[in-house]
């Protein structure tokens, strides 16, 4: 006999098989052999602005000190151009007051601790909220 502990809950696709065993010991749940398809993908370090780190007041200083009529008019007529070289000065100016990290964090993603959906768990909580800590005590009458 089956029951809800011995099932898998996903949203994704990537199961290809569940075979059930005989359970261990005297459990009366089975033991799942589940053959799933996965692709690893090798994660790439990279340094991360740290902007909580910043010094915005020297990025404010520096950014001040352009002179942003002179700098942009000759692009007046192509807004595209004028983009470019605020972001071009914007982005220099980042790279000096911001300091930047490696994120180790992103190893760890959120839904790697947590695989499934908000939607699940909505789901799961609702069961547990609807089979609290004294929905059991009707059944022993």
């Amino acid at each position: 006999m089956r029951h809800r502990l011995d099932l898998i809950i996903t949203d994704e696709s990537f199961v290809e098989n569940i075979d059930y065993a005989a359970p261990l010991g005297k459990s009366d749940h089975s033991i799942l052999h589940i053959f799933c398809n996965l692709k690893a993908v090798k994660y790439q370090f990279c340094n991360k602005f740290a902007f909580s780190k910043g010094d915005y007041e020297g990025l404010r200083n520096e950014l001040q000190l352009i002179d942003w009529n002179d700098k942009l008019l000759p692009y007046s007529d192509n807004i595209d151009q004028m983009w470019q070289n605020f972001k071009c000065d914007l982005e220099k100016s980042i790279e000096r007051f911001i300091p930047k990290v490696k994120n180790l964090t992103d190893i760890k993603k959120d839904s790697w601790t947590r695989p499934l959906s908000p939607y699940v768990w909505a789901k799961i909580s609702k069961k547990n909220i609807d089979s609290g800590p004294d929905t059991w005590k009707h059944r022993i009458k």
